[in-house]
């Protein structure tokens, strides 16, 4: 076999790029869990015992991990001064939550494709069949996160002004079905600013049941409070729910023709 040893070398090159790639991804997910690069963001030059001590972490293992930061180049590092600075640019990436281009989170969805390597692997030998439930709950926070910033950014402000006559219904009020909403991040994105619309979020298993509720601005109560109305049946006082809910969640319903409405419910 003829080997050349240049495009060798070369080749060997790109593999190691993709490993300190996948490493440095690693290191991101390391920083955004535990707090670093929020400490980092804003506090101008900072030591590594300064950051471990405010974040509660090792401190050897936090200037290692500060060094192979400033050797990736998200962490500018003075030698001279010992000590370790966050650009504002690099802030909005990785610490910022609310920032439209926070990437750092995304990571998690990195993560589980080695903690699901096994059950990959078991696919491609026997029918080729992984459920997305199936996954390492990681896939499914770094999916969010990868798309999360964007929904808060763009969705309600350019995607869904920018489709004829959408908008105008949303404000409106319209009854909206979201299939396949994950953790449910664009749902609250267009609850929260869509109010006179129903969202609803459909996804096919048990694992991202409840998270939505946890994202919403207000109060579960105060949504039901804001969205729905009840009423009594004809042969009921309203007089408890008045007592119980307050008159503002009343409303007059018959429900005629089913069996407990009556033809006539003004006169009656």
């Amino acid at each position: 076999m003829n080997v050349d040893q240049v495009k060798l070398e070369a080749f060997l090159g790109k593999m190691i790029g993709y490993m300190t790639g996948s490493t440095i991804c690693c290191s991101i997910w390391l920083g955004d869990e535990l707090g670093l690069y929020r400490e980092l963001a804003g506090s101008g030059p900072r030591t590594a015992n300064s950051v471990a001590a405010k974040t509660g972490c090792n401190a050897r293992l936090v200037r290692e991990w500060l060094d192979a930061q400033a050797a990736g180049g998200l962490v500018a590092y003075d030698p001279a001064a010992d000590t370790y600075e966050f650009s504002p640019e690099a802030a909005l990436a990785l610490a910022d939550d609310g920032s439209p281009v926070f990437v750092a989170r995304a990571m998690n969805a990195l993560g589980s494709m080695y903690l699901d390597m096994q059950k990959v692997a078991a696919a491609f030998r026997g029918n080729g069949a992984l459920s997305w439930s199936e996954h390492n709950p990681c896939l499914f926070c770094g999916t969010e996160w990868f798309f999360r910033t964007g929904y808060r950014a763009y969705l309600t402000t350019q995607w869904i002004p920018a489709l004829e006559g959408v908008e105008t219904k949303l404000r409106a009020g319209a009854h909206v079905a979201d299939i396949g909403c994950g953790h449910g991040a664009s749902v609250v994105v267009m609850a929260s600013t869509y109010p006179n619309s129903t969202f609803c979020g459909f996804d096919f298993h048990a694992r991202f049941n409840g998270k939505p509720l946890r994202e919403l601005p207000l109060r579960p109560s105060d949504y039901v409070r804001r969205q729905v109305r009840v009423a009594v049946f004809c042969y009921e006082g309203p007089r408890p729910l008045i007592d119980q809910l307050g008159p503002e969640m009343l409303m007059f319903s018959s429900d005629y023709p089913h069996a407990e409405g009556i033809a006539r419910p003004i006169p009656s």
